[in-house]
């Protein structure tokens, strides 16, 4: 957890060969992502966030502009 007390997540995504490590991300900022990726899709958002509180990890999927299909991993980060 962070200062604020806000869990925090690694964000991967594998579009290509190589993955995309977008890095940590507070609980808010990954929930936005996760709900920028899913549109209105409010029930999948919320099935990824309730996975990740119960097991500290998920993986979905999105598709890209181009029609693509990309994974992505979210993993909880903890300290200690």
């Amino acid at each position: 957890m962070d200062e604020s007390g806000e869990a925090k997540y690694r964000v991967v995504l594998y579009e290509r060969p190589t993955p995309n490590d977008l890095g940590e991300m507070t609980e808010t900022a990954m929930y936005g992502f996760v709900r920028t990726r899913l549109g209105d899709d409010m029930e999948a958002a919320e099935a990824i966030l309730h996975e990740l509180k119960e097991k500290g990890a998920a993986t979905t999927y999105f598709e890209s502009a181009l029609g693509s299909r990309i994974r992505v991993e979210i993993q909880r980060i903890t300290k200690g």
